[in-house]
């Protein structure tokens, strides 16, 4: 048995270093702190504005990291240093402009002279980004994990720890539920100015129950075999772009012109779906802390994100959103 937990531990602490080589609320974090008028972008510390383990490596990122022991995963630590920073006068780029006051003037403390910073937000802050442990299901990075533990599994065998080959599969299928459990989901931290919600879908075509909130569900399900859906669409917290988590404290209630009573209860992306039959032309309210808030006129279409667009399309006002 400890032979299973050791292996189980060393596979969760490896695909955790992994996933913990960025810090989703950094972005935000400075932008609280230096009252700027939107988060920076990934590239300010990390390198072409891709995150992961060792990419902390611009001229702003790495005078953080080296000079004043920036780590990751600690937004106190992260407003110290800026302190600290703006103190110092540090000026990373030796143009004679200190990093903060470029930050705070909307310059790239990188770049001498100025400039705006190059890289556009990463939407893949890590594999641990996941708003619903176990939906949707691990993606690569649970197939990467697996081969892991299996691997550290065949080494320690080899080299004595493990006797029988029986029990080395043994230890690598009780290890998989802790790979599982750090594994790579296709939701993905972003920042406030990305998403509202601080939470992006970033898994593509998968199937899942979480996909693509925001875009015209039945539309694209008759184009593609997907599920057939009567009523189906995304409720979200205030204006948002496609791919951008909903609320996930609101209902959907829908009154059927025969007089029957439909709830749908949004999922963990704000997305709620039904295959039940609606009769035409129905009412719609949406329902969330106990306010309420009437669709104007009855529906005939139960495609809602196919007008409900984040501009608005057929005379809608925008997205589905909360009262």
């Amino acid at each position: 048995m400890r032979q299973i937990a050791s292996t189980a531990a060393l596979a969760g602490i490896l695909l955790f270093a992994g996933a913990a080589s960025a810090s989703a609320d950094y972005p935000d974090t400075v932008k609280t702190h230096l009252s700027l008028t939107s988060a920076p972008e990934c590239a300010l510390c990390h390198a072409g504005g891709m995150t992961g383990l060792g990419t902390v490596n611009t001229l702003f990122g790495t005078t953080a990291r080296t000079k004043y022991m920036l780590t990751s995963g600690n937004p106190t630590l992260l407003t110290s240093v800026l302190d600290k920073m703006k103190t110092d006068k540090v000026d990373s780029d030796g143009d004679g402009t200190g990093d903060i006051a470029e930050l705070i003037a909307g310059t790239d403390p990188n770049t001498a002279g100025g400039g705006k910073i190059v890289g556009k937000p990463d939407l893949t802050y890590g594999c641990v980004a996941t708003v619903a442990p176990g939906q949707p299901l691990p993606s690569s990075g649970a197939a990467f994990g697996l081969a892991l533990v299996a691997v550290i599994a065949v080494a320690r065998r080899r080299r004595g720890f493990v006797g029988a080959s029986r029990r080395s599969l043994f230890v690598a299928a009780a290890a998989a539920s802790a790979v599982i459990a750090v594994g790579c989901y296709d939701v993905s931290y972003v920042t406030s100015d990305v998403c509202s919600s601080g939470l992006a879908w970033t898994g593509g075509d998968k199937a899942s129950p979480n996909m693509h909130p925001g875009f015209a569900c039945i539309d694209c399900h008759t184009a593609n075999g997907g599920p057939h859906f009567t009523i189906a669409g995304t409720i979200f917290p205030s204006k948002t772009p496609d791919d951008c988590l909903g609320a996930t404290d609101a209902s959907i209630e829908i009154t059927g012109a025969d007089g029957k009573l439909l709830t749908i209860t949004a999922n963990e992306a704000g997305n709620f779906y039904s295959e039940l039959a609606v009769k035409t032309p129905y009412q719609v309210k949406v329902v969330s802390g106990g306010k309420s808030k009437i669709m104007g006129s009855a529906q005939t279409t139960g495609d809602c994100n196919s007008c409900h667009t984040e501009a608005g399309a057929n005379a809608a006002p925008g997205r589905v959103t909360l009262p």
